[in-house]
């Protein structure tokens, strides 16, 4: 949906919602938006500013008192993503809906990434803390709060928050990319997402009231704040605009606001791909004219036949913390990084060469003088590659 204040100027709905019941995804579809929570969590926080009940240098452990080091981790670090506290990456993190409290003790015990203040990097776990905060301070549930204070007022009635089920009507069911070309597959499970950081779904004309609302001040000032708390300030060949992408498994989303042309643009989708790294140029390109990106050209026929063994294994890069595992499974390959509970496929499209239609990258595999599998060269565009180091066989 792209719209410039009430007129529509596109809109289009796609495919299916659930392939088991033939849904189809339709102007009502509720999608799970995944970090587009955080332009919510962090308005929350600023209305709760707005009405006195806390400050934006207030520490952490004014609400949590036995927070590791509460008292130097400000409630603005967490919006601006330098409170520098750990991610949760145990199994256990990704299959439980933690309670308030437990949520902010689990997030206790994982080492900080760096001194509050001292860095920035993009924290989920913030903006948990941030909801912790919400529901401390109001006395209601994350979920509550934002319906009584912006769903309501804002009249998004198709809008809600939810850790991993829900039994609201007309949600789209979540797929990822398989491991043939053109093919998708179910989840085993919904994605467990802790309270304020990815848990809102939405539709598309409940984001367009959310983003209106944003533009015209309604129900805060956000031209008054220091930064777009919950945003990323962004300009495109010339347009500037605040815009917040989402991705959680089987779902993208992605909002964009050009405060000064009134234009909002809305991206909701339950097949997760490396489409989605392209939308917001390619949307911008839509809405303002310009080049846009291209399909890749994947051949459809002569698939190489592959020994999954020689590739299986664990890859490290010293930039990234943890393990990219190379997982083989009924004869096809997926990655899967650290403990992430959910396996993304590979399709072979030649000789140790592999595409990664979750992200369109190629993964290429190096083998040594030996011949067998070293390394990995992880190339996202024919300027944009790293690579990883085989540490273990499987």
């Amino acid at each position: 949906m792209i719209v410039r204040g009430d007129e529509i100027l596109a809109q289009k709905e796609y495919g299916a919602a659930n392939l088991k019941t033939k849904a189809k995804n339709r102007l009502n579809t509720k999608f799970r938006v995944a970090s587009l929570t955080k332009t919510l969590t962090a308005a929350a926080i600023i209305i709760l500013r707005d009405r006195g009940k806390l400050k934006l240098d207030d520490s952490l452990s004014r609400f949590f008192p036995s927070f590791p080091n509460g008292k130097n981790i400000t409630v603005e670090q967490l919006l601006l993503h330098r409170s520098g506290v750990g991610a949760l990456d145990k199994p256990e993190d990704h299959r439980n809906c933690y309670t308030r409290d437990r949520l902010v003790e689990e997030i206790g015990k994982v080492k900080p990434y760096f001194p509050p203040g001292a860095d920035s990097s993009y924290s989920n776990e913030g903006y948990n803390l941030l909801a912790a905060i919400i529901e401390k301070v109001s006395g209601e549930t994350y979920e509550n709060f934002l319906r009584k204070n912006i769903f309501q007022p804002l009249g998004m009635r198709d809008s809600g928050s939810f850790c991993s089920e829900s039994k609201t009507s007309n949600l789209a069911v979540g797929y990822v990319t398989g491991t043939g070309i053109g093919t998708i597959e179910a989840l085993p499970f919904n994605e467990f997402v802790q309270m304020g950081s990815g848990s809102v779904y939405s539709t598309a004309p409940d984001l367009h009231k959310w983003l209106k609302a944003v533009n015209e001040n309604r129900l805060f000032q956000i031209d008054k704040l220091r930064y777009p708390y919950g945003w990323g300030v962004r300009e495109y060949t010339g347009n500037k605009l605040i815009e917040q992408s989402g991705l959680v498994e089987g779902f993208n989303a992605y909002i964009a606001l050009y405060a000064p042309e009134k234009l909002y643009v809305i991206f909701l989708s339950n097949v997760q791909s490396g489409l989605f790294n392209r939308v917001a140029r390619d949307l911008k390109a839509v809405a303002f004219g310009g080049e846009f990106s291209r399909p890749n050209a994947l051949s459809r026929s002569e698939i190489p036949r592959i020994n999954s063994a020689d590739y299986a294994g664990a890859y490290r890069t010293p930039d990234i913390s943890v393990p990219l595992n190379v997982v083989q499974k009924n004869g096809n390959l997926y990655l899967q990084w650290g403990n992430y509970p959910f396996l993304r496929s590979l399709t072979p499209v030649a000789k140790d060469k592999f595409y990664y239609r979750a992200e369109y990258a190629e993964i290429i595999f190096e083998r040594g003088d030996d011949g067998r599998i070293e390394k990995i060269k992880w190339q996202s565009s024919p300027t944009d590659s790293f690579y990883l180091t085989k540490v273990v066989d499987r």
